[in-house]
């Protein structure tokens, strides 16, 4: 069984760090905003019996380089195609979140591609008048928990109830490590419009999955990244919300397999 550390060069010389468990055909995880590798420890023990695991730190996080001021949502789909061709092909990629969106698009920039896992494909985000700058005074004084205060609030729609729950969450101290990373990221997130026409051609099987308790609007974004993708099929985690690979991760772990094996045969 093979395991490790490695890195790559994206496309702009930024060096990109992953870790490595497992043997089999290779699969990479994409953590979501204000996450790091970390997000994965308790499911890739349970994949790496069937997969080589490529976990990657995403820019600013672990042995990644940093993530710069003028960042764009063009430098994620080049890091994560980055990290997949290095993987060798045919290469399985799983996304978490705002993983999940950029592992749907820098899909389109590898060769060797099996298939897609994507859980809980984000709405697009909203952002109230002033929020932006907010982000950005909060950064510039390295206020770690404003910035996911004014993020899970502000942009992410929880309420002080939901935030408290995160707070007491095995996510939150991670969160915390890579909260600074979430400014840059927003930023070019602002950008983003979804646009089924880009994704058209994307011919690989793909599963979107959904925890049962999410709100509608999650499953909307599922429901229409599903559409967009003729291969796609939507699967709802029973009793999970947003967190599955802390909270299930047997059962998460289950159904990456599950679509995998599916891809495959």
């Amino acid at each position: 069984m093979r395991q490790g550390t490695g890195s790559v060069e994206a496309p702009d010389g930024t060096v990109l760090g992953y870790q490595v468990t497992g043997r089999g055909p290779p699969l990479v995880l994409v953590h979501g905003a204000a996450s790091d590798a970390r997000q994965w420890a308790k499911v890739v023990p349970l994949m790496a019996p069937d997969f080589t695991v490529m976990v990657m730190n995403r820019r600013g996080r672990g042995s990644s380089g940093p993530i710069r001021p003028d960042h764009s949502l063009d430098v994620e789909y080049d890091d994560i195609a980055a990290v997949a061709r290095a993987a060798g092909g045919p290469v399985h990629l799983v996304g978490h979140s705002s993983g999940t969106r950029f592992a749907l698009h820098a899909a389109l920039r590898v060769p060797e591609l099996a298939g897609l896992v994507l859980y809980e494909p984000p709405p697009p985000e909203t952002f109230p008048p002033g929020v932006l700058e907010s982000l950005a005074r909060l950064e510039a004084s390295g206020d770690r928990e404003g910035i996911l205060e004014v993020f899970l609030l502000d942009v992410a729609g929880n309420d002080e109830d939901a935030l408290a729950f995160i707070r007491g969450r095995p996510i939150w101290p991670i969160m915390v490590d890579n909260a600074l990373t979430l400014p840059a990221e927003l930023r070019a997130a602002r950008q983003y419009r979804f646009d089924p026409g880009l994704l058209a051609t994307l011919s690989v099987p793909a599963t979107c999955l959904v925890g049962e308790h999410s709100g509608p609007e999650v499953r909307r974004a599922a429901d229409e990244v599903a559409r967009t993708l003729a291969t796609a099929e939507v699967r709802v985690l029973a009793g999970q919300g947003h967190g599955a690979m802390f909270s299930a991760p047997d059962l998460f772990a289950g159904e990456v397999r599950r679509s995998c094996r599916l891809r495959s045969t």
